[in-house]
Order: structure tokens, then sequence, then C-alpha cells
């Protein structure tokens, strides 16, 4: 199974996701404020982000937020979106959000970003979930 990453975006827009998603760039380079919405703790989607991205388990993303947090180090923790659907939904409503969710999930109302130019279904598109 496959996750995609769905946001509504330009396509100029340069996504370095990592980073994103730790909060360390949080601001789009239109200035607003980027928003990142995951799935509940314990989803496959979010899962895959954390290990396929980050390198990490939900245990070393959580505490990487505290201790960024208390030396004042990132931006905000991402927001507990849900499911999937409401992860897209979220999305959707946001022009500054960006979110993760299957594959299968996405519709017309959020964009499939690329990652590393491929998109879900390409065999070189990276995030799968086991």
């Amino acid at each position: 199974m496959q996750a995609a990453f769905a946001g509504v975006l330009d396509e100029a827009v340069p996504v370095r996701l990592r980073k994103i998603v730790l909060g360390q760039e949080s601001k789009w380079p239109t200035g607003r404020k980027i928003v990142v919405i995951m799935t509940a703790p314990g989803q496959p989607e979010r899962n895959a982000l954390l290990k396929i991205l980050c390198n990490m388990r939900e245990t070393d993303f959580t505490l990487y937020f505290m201790h960024a947090s208390f030396n004042g180090e990132s931006g905000d923790l991402p927001k507990n979106g849900g499911s999937g659907p409401q992860v897209r939904q979220l999305v959707a409503s946001n022009p500054s959000a960006i979110g993760i969710i299957r594959a299968s999930q996405v519709d017309d109302s959020v964009k499939v970003l690329p990652i590393d130019d491929s998109k879900p279904g390409q065999p070189a598109y990276k995030l799968r979930i086991p």
C-alpha cells in the first residue's frame, strides 16, 4: 500500500518535507505559516512518514519536539487530524496545510506532492506502507 502527501500548493513551491514535518521550516516562500496535519499516532501512514522521512519512531518524534520546544529550536508540533479522510478534509480547507494520507484516499480536493519526482504508483516512489 502506498501513502501520498497531500497539500494545497502551487507546483512551483519547493517542498523540503523532512524539515517541514520536524518544524525546522515553518513558512512557505509566500510567508504563510505551514500547517502540518498528520493522522493519529499509531496509524500506518504516520508510522511510514516518521520512519522513511524522519528516521524516527513515534516516541523519538515526541522526544524530538519536547527537546526542540524546550530549547526554542522548532516550530509547532504537527496537528493530529485523526483519520486519513479527516486529514484530507483539513488539508483541503487550509491553503497553508500539508498532510499525509493513503493514496487511495486522495480526491480532487487535494494535490499529491511528488517525492524525489515520483508519485504514488510509480516504481521509485519511496513512501510505502508495509
